[in-house]
């Protein structure tokens, strides 16, 4: 019997704090609300399955010290970030780590209803602020290559491809890889058993 082969091929793009605000100033953000979320309306709107948002994914976030920034369009919330500023875990018991000066962020949702209106640029702008940056010098994240409207909502918002990470399922085996620019800025997936060391 062959073993399941499974391959993610992915961008790895970091930006530099402010760069999301500075270019949002060049065209018209949308007319949301652009917040922080508490964990109560966090679990709230888990019961919304448009929003791709399970209780025990948002307390086990909200407690490794992760932040989630929403976009409300009245009381609807129509999109969020999380940001995470320690490994965070990605899917199949793998995680990811990072430099210890960058954050990364993650999980980047948008209804879609709401897609191109610069919803996921404004969340960008607002998690250059300074109170999320926790004296981090840049952001991180990454793009799955056949996703092309996320990488070009990426670039837009001042990130720039630095190198590239895969990640080879082979039955239980994970073989990770990632590319000499994604490295310098310590990115890498890796199996939830090991640590940032």
């Amino acid at each position: 019997m062959r073993p399941n082969l499974k391959l993610e091929l992915c961008c790895v793009l970091v930006r530099p704090f402010g760069a999301a605000f500075q270019t949002l100033q060049r065209g018209s953000g949308p007319a949301l609300t652009l917040r922080a979320l508490r964990e109560p309306e966090l679990l709230a709107w888990c019961s919304d399955p448009d929003l791709e948002l399970r209780p025990e994914q948002v307390r086990a976030a909200l407690a490794r010290g992760d932040v989630c920034l929403g976009a409300l369009d009245g009381a609807k919330l129509v999109g969020y970030v999380w940001l995470a500023f320690d490994p965070a875990p990605h899917t199949g018991g793998v995680h990811v780590d990072f430099h210890p000066a960058g954050r990364y962020s993650y999980k980047k949702f948008v209804r879609p209803a709401y897609r191109g209106r610069r919803v996921a640029h404004a969340l960008n702008a607002l998690a250059d602020a300074p109170v999320f940056r926790r004296d981090r010098q840049f952001t991180l994240s990454f793009v799955h290559l056949k996703n092309r409207a996320s990488l070009r909502s990426a670039r837009r918002s001042g990130s720039q491809p630095v190198g590239y990470a895969a990640l080879l399922r082979c039955g239980r085996r994970l073989l990770p890889f990632s590319s000499p620019g994604a490295r310098r800025y310590g990115f890498r997936f890796l199996s939830s058993a090991s640590s940032r060391g």
